[in-house]
């Protein structure tokens, strides 16, 4: 007999995160363990049939079997040594379809009972659906420990699934070959993500003017999702590459995913490829300016990883007034260590890259957005709008004013003007 304590434990803790009910049974379908969220929300006869249903019953695997219930609802059946259980019902926020589908019983309403089930990651109940099935057994290399891979692959992918892709992959060649077509130069594409990477825009500028007899391959038979998907593989390959230049991973995904939104409401293929050009300049100007930094900071190329933890923790706090203590507590160090370890990397202190990089965001909030100076010092910290202006002006060399009025479009202004917020 299984230590019944210890699956008690772990199925009301599986059914909170899950936000489901969560069951044991014997090997008999006997129910022995049963542990709910919100007893409004779960129907027994539901689960009862469920268990009944003969792709269940007869389920011998050791995979965990994940099925749906007419495409709307999740379960999990979950064979084990010490016994069975069910996870379920549950809703997935990534669109999913398994092999196996049910019907639920009749008079049954399963669009209301799936309309108050609140959402749920797919990962994280395949980490649930471990837990229970990889618990008292012995990882070896016969007999290794299941993971997240296994259960996708045996329950949401068919059989001919990558047969078909191989069949159809040795196809296109054949007719690549037949119709004299070729790809783009693969060297082209390097070229272009390490001009990226380098953060040289006039090179990268000229790479994107040239032509070959190639082209790129078929993504979509229409021509506007064509542009929007190459688009997307674009911004993918310029977001990693600026990143290795040196430019901050939360911008680098920040500026991808604004970039992709714009791409997804494309009505023109014209558009799309003038949004893709503009995006690989742009994440060539970030590692341009990042290099630009560094020189005049005189910083090392290489960098220490509690610096890299310090400069992560000052970017995701920037709108806040930030100290060196509170840094220092965050990432584990001591105030001083941490403070001459950077001097140290940076060639700078900390303070002062924080002040820094206020002033940097300040710069394009000034550019970009419609905030007043006084939102935009209360947003990063600063003791009052007076202060703002006197750190920025001694490290720009300009008030906010004069740089807002000197950098930003004329259409910026008009409309920054009209909302008349704020004053210096």
């Amino acid at each position: 007999m299984p230590n019944q304590t210890n699956y008690q434990y772990l199925l009301h803790r599986i059914s909170r995160h899950t936000y489901t009910s969560a069951r044991m049974y014997t090997k008999k379908k006997k129910l022995l363990l049963y542990c709910k969220a919100d007893p409004q929300l779960y129907d027994e006869t539901l689960a009862e049939s469920l268990i009944k249903q003969k792709q269940i019953s007869d389920y011998k695997s050791r995979i965990p079997l994940l099925f749906s219930v007419e495409h709307s609802l999740f379960y999990a059946w979950i064979v084990t040594p010490d016994g069975l259980f069910l996870l379920g019902p549950t809703r997935f926020s990534t669109p999913m379809e398994t092999r196996l589908d049910l019907s639920a019983p009749s008079g049954l309403s399963v669009k209301l009972l799936s309309d108050a089930i609140p959402l749920y990651n797919v990962g994280q109940f395949c980490e649930d659906i471990l837990l229970l099935c990889n618990l008292g057994r012995r990882g070896t290399t016969t007999d290794p420990y299941l993971d997240e891979n296994a259960i996708l692959t045996s329950n949401c992918i068919t059989d001919n699934d990558f047969g078909d892709a191989l069949s159809a992959l040795y196809n296109k060649i054949f007719e690549d070959v037949e119709n004299n077509f070729a790809h783009n130069p693969y060297s082209h594409e390097k070229r272009q993500v390490a001009s990226i990477r380098e953060g040289e825009i006039d090179r990268l500028s000229r790479i994107l003017e040239e032509r070959f007899p190639g082209r790129y391959g078929t993504l979509s038979q229409d021509p506007l999702r064509q542009e929007i998907y190459i688009g997307i593989v674009e911004t993918t390959l310029a977001s990693r590459a600026a990143i290795e230049g040196g430019v901050h991973p939360e911008i680098a995904y920040s500026l991808s995913d604004i970039t992709i939104q714009k791409l997804d409401n494309c009505k023109s293929a014209i558009t799309a490829m003038t949004i893709s050009r503009q995006m690989q300049l742009q994440y060539a100007r970030l590692v341009a300016d990042q290099k630009q930094s560094r020189l005049q900071t005189k910083s090392p190329a290489a960098e220490n990883n509690h610096v890299s933890h310090c400069k992560d923790y000052i970017f995701t706090h920037l709108h806040g007034k930030l100290t060196v203590r509170e840094i220092a507590d965050a990432i584990g160090l001591e105030e001083n260590y941490l403070s001459a370890l950077f001097k140290r990397y940076e060639n700078v202190t900390l303070s002062s890259y924080i002040t820094n990089e206020k002033i940097n965001l300040a710069k394009n909030l000034l550019m970009y957005s419609h905030y007043s100076f006084i939102e935009i010092s209360n947003y990063l910290g600063f003791s009052s709008q007076s202060h703002f202006g006197q750190v920025f002006k001694k490290i720009t060399g300009t008030t906010p004013r004069t740089f807002r009025e000197s950098y930003a479009s004329d259409d910026f202004m008009v409309e920054t003007m009209r909302s008349k917020k704020g004053s210096e």
